[in-house]
């Protein structure tokens, strides 16, 4: 799949604090791509080289910065939380769906956890 990136793209970085995140974000901003925020759990508040401030969800990131594109650098065990989160917050924005649950805090270990189980029950029935 490709992705055309242009003058409108608001990209957030998911993962921007670790080494991976943080090395192609830096390669994203030299090559003039708009990175307007990047989220990882735990480290919201924090501004990512001097420029881009960082989140703790997905969801505070849209509200803030208006993001429209997202990228993820997260490792594999948390991948699906992250690809979650990115769909709930498309099937949310711009709607006014049950604003309560919007204003939770995503779980990301929640995905993680479904994941083990699955793998416990499939290798018990073998």
């Amino acid at each position: 799949m490709s992705i055309l990136v242009d003058k409108n793209t608001r990209l957030l970085v998911q993962g921007i604090t670790g080494s991976a995140g943080a090395f192609h974000t830096r390669q994203c901003m030299e090559y003039g791509t708009n990175v307007v925020a990047g989220v990882t759990p735990g480290k919201g508040g924090q501004i990512f080289d001097e420029t881009v401030p960082v989140f703790d969800t997905v969801w505070e990131a849209r509200q803030e910065t208006g993001c429209n594109v997202s990228m993820i650098f997260v490792p594999a065990a948390a991948a699906g939380a992250g690809r979650d989160e990115n769909e709930q917050e498309k099937r949310t924005a711009g709607s006014a769906v049950d604003n309560e649950k919007k204003n939770q805090p995503t779980q990301p270990d929640a995905m993680d956890q479904k994941t083990a189980e699955k793998k416990k029950k499939s290798s018990a029935s073998k």
